[in-house]
């Protein structure tokens, strides 16, 4: 796999336990495994609210879905958006959480000036489409001028903004694994989705993994054979609370000596507390060999922070042989030290503490033994236990096995059907081991893609002798395509069809059938429950598209049959519409319960509604001047027929530009035609290209008259902040009304439409483009729609 490990570069840049984290996980990844690896750090300030607000929406932006795995582990990185991402858990923003001063208020400021922010705050969703909204909604009030105190850091509007960027970036929909470093990580309250079961997967020190290497464990002198020495290592700040031990250290008596290292905000005022005890020396910071040398040489390592997320310094010194002494609020510190087995756990008070310094003084046999005893206990802490967690996590319970049978391959996802397919199967694989068995050409190569650890399509290409039964049939047909309804009638001349089906199938809990067409197959290799993923109700659309001949009528026959074999068979029907639903009950008799709505949807791009300046300027960049009109469609019969009369309403509308992109721009009946100048066949583009089209586009227009099912074009544009002007079959199951989200026309009345838009300008129905997103956000996202299905 192709693997990103994301973080935030802080400013100014220090090098701290979170660095050795992402930087091991990347070597470990890049060396000792088959995966390439690729750490992508992002300079990062948090000094003010503002910072803060902008470092979460810049990892928000990033589009890294040319990797297959994607690890995050610290605020604010899970902000990316990825379809297979893991978040090995460090910790939160703690000062707005667990660390929160407790006399200070947390409610927002009751003033009208928060306006829509407030409910977006206080609402409990957790749906990625509120980010735009929220970004816009900060920064409204941001220009607004509001009092200084509500930007105060730590404040209540800051803390209400993190949490629910954080709940956003977090959750179960966003997130494909949980892990935490630490146990006491995990039980941190409001660190994880309540609907998460995070793991708990342990960091190495590579420091301590080379320290294991040697055998010196009998040496507790100090670095140059002077008194015992105690050493401890830390980023000098009052979270590890190196006070306590200065204050510890200054009651023991005798020939001791006390090495910290590290640096940080209070070596001056911890310099000033040790002044008088020539024991005390400050090492500054260390390379790797001093350090590793200090901790081999020490009789003991102090090491005495409040509510550690997990400590390094304890994994590098347990590893070097070393006991140790820590108190009984340092957190996740004591998952490793055992109070007299790796080390001392004493109250937090000086007295306790030096007390546990002086009886490893008096018995350094004892601190030899507890030092054995905790190098065995993070013997097992290894690169290889951690990045296997990230990329497989463990089986606390198992997954379930779902296989999905498609009469055409998966990917690319280049049409509607598809993308309704990979969304299903992606939600399916947050959970679930996921496997798409998919028919493709005789040139198709046999092989598995893997979109994810828990997700994969299996290829197989379909036998020359079905090949030629299909062109023979698609001949008889008067060349209507029939791909799809050849599976099904010659699906046994590709015989590794029913022997993979069938090997996929041995003992699995759920089978998909997308579309009637390999149903049979399913059926013949299994008997568990089948569900029906239906785009449309296939025989309503097969009379729509067959000629009306005798070989016609003779196929409409045989998908009718078939389709109502896979609707009689069928546990559960995932249906489109409330009229295909009403069509699958009085057509087939299926009980109503049994038939489950799940209309087409989309997934929200992190920018979405660009104002109307920024679109200008990226039209005029695209080399566009006037009114844009996009019009995107697969190789299907109603986009071609749709896209040949859109070319003849763009010659009446010389002032607009028409650009159409998709498969359907391939077609014969489109290419064979003279088009007029001020319309562009884009054809099948990248997905980067795609979102630029959509983000230019001022009209997305949908001129087809025929069909099934929601319409994927209409939730499309309104998703990227186009106006949509369609036909009324065009908005079918969607719920939009004509002149609140969208304008309808019959296709007949479209180039007035588009005069009159023209002619008002864009700016008058900025109105009617937010209804429509906020109603495609709201209704027709896939985390939303798919949400209790895969539950």
């Amino acid at each position: 796999m192709k693997i990103a490990v994301i973080a935030p570069s802080p400013v100014p840049f220090a090098f701290g336990g979170a660095e050795r984290v992402w930087l091991g996980l990347t070597q470990y990844y890049a060396y000792e495994t088959k995966h390439v690896c690729e750490l992508i750090k992002v300079p990062t300030l948090e000094r003010n609210f503002r910072e803060i607000v902008n470092g979460y929406r810049q990892f928000s932006c990033l589009d890294l879905s040319h990797f297959d795995l994607v690890i995050s582990g610290k605020y604010p990185a899970w902000m990316v958006s990825h379809r297979n991402h893991a978040v090995y858990m460090l910790h939160r923003l703690r000062g707005l959480y667990d660390t929160w001063p407790g006399d200070l208020d947390t409610a927002l400021p009751d003033d009208a000036l928060l306006g829509p922010l407030r409910p977006l705050l206080e609402g409990p969703s957790t749906c990625r489409s509120q980010l735009s909204e929220i970004f816009g909604e900060i920064d409204r009030l941001l220009a607004a001028d509001p009092p200084a105190h509500w930007l105060a850091l730590p404040g209540p509007l800051i803390r209400a903004v993190v949490h629910k960027l954080d709940d956003i970036g977090l959750s179960t929909g966003s997130i494909s694994r949980h892990v935490a470093i630490s146990h006491n990580v995990c039980r941190r309250a409001g660190y994880f989705p309540q609907d998460a079961e995070p793991e708990v997967a342990y960091v190495p020190s590579d420091l301590g993994l080379a320290i294991l290497k040697e055998d010196d464990a009998g040496t507790i002198t100090g670095p140059d054979g002077a008194a015992p020495t105690f050493f401890t290592a830390s980023r000098l700040d009052h979270a590890k609370r190196i006070s306590l031990i200065i204050d510890a250290f200054r009651r023991v008596e005798g020939p001791a000596r006390l090495v910290i290292a590290g640096d940080g905000p209070q070596r001056q005022e911890l310099t000033l507390r040790a002044k008088g005890d020539g024991r005390i020396s400050f090492a500054g910071r260390l390379s790797e060999q001093e350090l590793a040398r200090h901790y081999r040489t020490a009789l003991a390592v102090p090491f005495v922070p409040y509510d550690e997320d997990y400590g390094l310094i304890t994994l590098e010194a347990l590893a070097a042989g070393r006991p140790v002494v820590t108190v009984r609020d340092a957190g996740g510190v004591l998952e490793f030290v055992e109070d007299g087995v790796t080390g001392l756990v004493t109250d937090t008070d000086p007295a306790a503490l030096a007390a546990a310094f002086e009886s490893l003084l008096a018995d350094p046999e004892r601190a030899l033994r507890m030092g054995a005893a905790g190098r065995e206990r993070v013997r097992p802490i290894t690169w290889q236990n951690l990045g296997t967690a990230l990329v497989i996590p463990s089986r606390k319970r198992p997954r379930r096995r779902i296989v999905i049978a498609n009469s055409y391959l998966l990917w690319p996802v280049d049409t509607g059907g598809k993308r309704r397919l990979w969304s299903l199967a992606r939600e399916f694989a947050r959970t679930a081991d996921v496997t798409v068995v998919s028919l493709g050409r005789d040139d198709t190569p046999a092989e598995e893609f893997f979109f994810s650890p828990h997700f994969r399509e299996v290829r197989i290409p379909i036998s020359p002798e079905h090949i030629d039964a299909e062109w023979a049939l698609t001949k008889k047909l008067d060349e209507t395509s029939v791909s799809d309804i050849s599976a099904a009638l010659y699906g046994h001349l590709t015989p590794a069809l029913s022997r993979e089906l069938r090997g996929r199938l041995a003992g699995a809990d759920l089978a998909i059938a997308c579309h009637p067409y390999l149903y049979r197959f399913i059926r013949e290799a299994w008997e568990g429950p089948i569900w029906y993923d239906a785009h449309n109700v296939e025989t309503l659309l097969k009379d729509a598209m067959l000629p009306k001949t005798p070989a016609g009528r003779a196929v409409l026959a045989e998908v009718a049959q078939l389709e109502r074999e896979c609707v009689e068979g069928a546990e559960r029907i995932l249906t489109v519409s409330e009229e295909e639903k009403a069509a699958f009950r009085d057509m087939f008799g299926k009980p109503e319960d049994r038939i489950v709505l799940v209309p087409n949807g989309t997934d929200i791009p992190a920018d979405p509604l660009l104002e109307r300046g920024r679109r200008e300027a990226l039209k005029e960049k695209l080399g566009v001047h006037g009114p844009l009109a996009l019009y995107v469609g697969s190789w299907h019969a109603p986009n071609v027929e749709g896209a040949v009369a859109l070319a003849g309403i763009a010659r009446e509308r010389p002032e607009w530009t028409f650009w159409f992109v998709g498969k359907m721009c391939a077609a014969p009946e489109l290419r064979a035609r003279d088009l007029p100048p001020n319309v562009s066949l884009l054809g099948l583009v990248g997905e980067d290209v795609l979102q630029t089209v959509f983000a230019a586009a001022d009209v997305g227009i949908n001129p087809v008259i025929v069909g099934a099912g929601t319409n994927f074009k209409v939730i499309d544009y309104a998703a990227r902040g186009a106006l949509v002007l369609t036909t009324p079959i065009g908005i079918r199951g969607l719920d939009m009304k004509d002149g609140e989200h969208v304008i309808v026309a019959e296709r007949e009345r479209m180039a007035e439409a588009l005069a009159h838009i023209a002619g008002r300008g864009m700016g008058a129905h900025e109105g009617m483009i937010a209804n429509a997103f906020s109603h495609v956000r709201d209704h027709f996202t896939w985390e939303t729609i798919l949400r209790d299905v895969v539950a």
